[in-house]
C-alpha cells in the first residue's frame, strides 16, 4: 500500500468520463490498497480495479476531514490510542470510522470518538501535568535530586512536543534514575535491602514477585513506570520518531501521573 490507501474504506466510483469508465460510476466497492502509479485498487462486485482517488468519495456519509479525538478504549492495544487526535478519512462497510492517527490508520467505532475541540483543553490538561511534575519534593540528596529535575524536564519535552524521540528519552532518563536510585537504596539498606555482596546475595531483592519489602514494593513502580512508555513505544512502532503528535495524550500524561505519585509516595521515605 505505498500511497497509504484507507484500506476498508466503502467508496463509491464518481466522474469517469471513457466510454468504459462511464459505466463504472456509481458502483459500491472496498479499498484494498494502492499501487506505484498512483491509483487505488478497489474491490468492485465484478473484481478489483485501480481509481484515481479524485474518481472515488466516501459511500458512508462519514464526515471526511473532521477531527476527533480517540476515547473510551479498553483492551490492552487500544488504551495506548486513547488522547491521540487524527482526521476522519473515511468509513467502513461495518459502521466504522477510519481516523488517520500520527500512528497509522485505524478504524474505529463513532462512540470512541470524541471532537477535536480548538486546542483549548490540551493547554489546560498541560497547564495540570507542569503543576504535578511543579509538586514534586526535594529528597535532600543531591545526586538524586539532580536526576529527578532531569527526568522532569524529559516529561516537559514530552508533554510540548509528543514526540516518539521525547518519549525514548523519558524511558532512558527513567531507567538510569532507577538504576541510580537502586543502588543508592542497596547501598543505604533501605527497606530491608541487603548491600551488593552481602550474605553472599547479590542484593537484588526487587525481581522476586513476592517481595512485600518497602526496597521490593520500592522496584516494582520503577518497572511499573518504565513498563508504561515501553507498552506505548511498543504500539508506535510504524510512527514517524521525530514527527510531533504521534503520542497519544493520555500517554503522557499516564507517566507525569506515574512518576510524580512516585516520587510524593515512594522517594519521601528515604527524604
Amino acid at each position: 500500500n505505498p500511497l497509504g490507501a484507507p484500506v476498508g474504506q466503502s467508496v463509491r466510483v464518481v466522474g469517469l468520463s471513457s466510454e468504459a469508465g462511464v459505466g463504472l460510476n456509481g458502483l459500491v466497492g472496498e479499498v484494498t490498497g494502492s499501487s506505484e502509479n498512483g491509483r487505488y485498487m478497489v474491490k468492485l462486485a465484478d473484481g478489483t480495479k485501480a481509481f484515481r482517488p479524485e474518481n472515488l468519495q466516501d459511500a458512508t456519509g462519514a464526515p471526511v476531514g473532521k477531527r476527533v479525538r480517540v476515547a473510551g478504549l479498553s483492551s490492552e492495544k487500544g488504551k495506548v490510542l486513547n488522547g491521540q487526535v487524527g482526521e476522519v478519512v473515511g468509513g467502513t462497510a461495518n459502521g466504522r470510522l477510519l481516523v488517520k492517527l500520527p500512528s497509522g490508520t485505524t478504524a474505529l467505532r463513532p462512540e470512541n470518538m470524541e471532537a477535536a475541540g480548538d486546542g483549548a483543553a490540551p493547554a489546560a490538561e498541560a497547564e495540570d501535568e507542569e503543576a504535578l511534575l511543579r509538586a514534586i519534593p526535594s529528597v535532600e540528596h543531591e545526586d538524586m535530586d539532580d536526576q529527578h529535575e532531569s527526568c522532569i524536564e524529559a516529561l516537559r519535552l514530552l508533554v510540548r512536543t509528543l514526540s516518539v524521540q521525547s518519549l525514548k528519552s523519558v524511558r532512558d532518563e527513567l531507567r538510569h534514575h532507577f538504576e541510580e536510585e537502586e543502588v543508592l537504596l542497596r547501598q543505604s539498606g533501605f527497606g530491608g535491602a541487603a548491600a551488593p555482596g552481602a550474605c553472599g546475595c547479590s542484593g537484588d531483592n526487587g525481581g522476586d514477585a513476592q517481595d512485600f519489602s518497602a526496597m521490593g514494593s520500592h522496584v516494582k513502580d520503577h518497572k511499573r513506570i518504565i513498563a508504561l512508555a515501553e507498552d506505548a513505544l511498543a504500539s508506535l512502532s510504524n510512527a514517524c520518531e521525530s514527527g510531533e503528535g504521534s503520542v497519544p495524550k493520555a500517554v503522557a500524561t499516564s507517566i507525569c501521573r506515574a512518576f510524580a505519585d512516585h516520587a510524593t509516595g515512594y522517594d519521601a521515605f528515604y527524604a
